[in-house]
């Protein structure tokens, strides 16, 4: 079990000592402050427990895109107590709660990771959307807002430089370069497709979750041309990426020569504001020369 982060915020007056300010609330509310919100924490569950996260993630803002904002919180909270890490759960739960005239659970929400904000990546990029979130609009011209906001760093996180390294590492082999961006339980998936190749199952991507420096190792060695007796083949990293939502695409070649791959995604769970580790990686085959 994760340490006293993930307690739980018990009472609702708990919440407002904390700095859950009511006067940030619409007095025509369609939303209750709830009794308790759940925890925080800076390290993500076990891979089955995030994924089920994600799935109610998904399902709490399709709720709260049409309407549904009871529905919604339910959702998004169990959610986030499953995953008190999960950064997207956090923002969609704070953001439901101001659409329902309760900015006030909101800055409740958000403040755990704000204080954080120099050893948590995923708090300050979730921070940095959170300030232009159209939502949270009250919230950002309220005083508390501003306090909230106040030590948020603007500076974007450096995707382009760990996509670089990854691509870098993995163009020559080099475990050594790919070792800082691989996370020793969680895994990451590796992607991978031959649009040109005659079977049918190869032209459709498969996915496959890798966990570990040595199965990370495996994919680097396939493309090791440093050393003579790796035989790896050329990996095509075709620039410059174009980075987005926490991954970086690549151009590839039409078609990818024979014998060879390019990439074409990475991408990154920020660790740190300077650090990451992989979370996707997509690769692109010709057919066997």
């Amino acid at each position: 079990m994760r340490p006293a982060a993930c307690i739980l915020i018990a009472t609702t007056c708990a919440l407002f000592l904390a700095g859950c300010t009511p006067q940030l609330d619409d007095s025509h509310a369609v939303l209750k402050i709830p009794a308790a919100l759940p925890g925080f924490d800076t390290q993500p569950p076990a891979p089955g427990i995030a994924k089920r996260a994600q799935d109610l993630l998904v399902q709490g803002e399709r709720l709260a895109s049409q309407g549904k904002l009871l529905e919604a919180v339910a959702k998004l909270t169990e959610a986030l107590s499953l995953d008190p890490a999960c950064a997207e759960a956090r923002l969609a739960l704070a953001r439901t709660f101001a659409l329902g005239g309760r900015s006030s659970v909101a800055l409740a929400l958000l403040r755990p990771a704000a204080e954080h904000v120099q050893d948590c990546g995923t708090c300050v990029e979730m921070l940095q959307i959170a300030q232009h979130s159209k939502e949270l609009q009250h919230l950002r011209e309220a005083t508390a807002g501003r306090q909230l906001f106040a030590h948020v760093p603007q500076t974007p996180l450096p995707y382009l430089r760990w996509t670089a390294d990854v691509a870098a590492a993995l163009q020559i082999g080099s475990v050594q370069g790919l070792a800082p961006y691989v996370h020793s339980r969680l895994p990451f998936l590796l992607v991978r497709s031959c649009p040109a190749c005659d079977v049918a199952s190869a032209t459709t991507p498969s996915r496959r979750e890798l966990v570990g420096i040595g199965l990370a190792a495996k994919v680097a060695a396939r493309f090791d041309t440093v050393h003579p007796a790796a035989f790896g083949i050329r990996l095509h990293v075709v620039q410059p990426p174009r980075c987005n939502n926490k991954c970086c695409d690549y151009s590839i070649p039409e078609p990818v020569p024979h014998g060879e791959a390019a990439l074409r995604r990475l991408c990154f769970r920020a660790t740190t504001p300077t650090q990451a580790v992989l979370t996707e990686v997509e690769l692109v085959y010709g057919t066997p020369s």
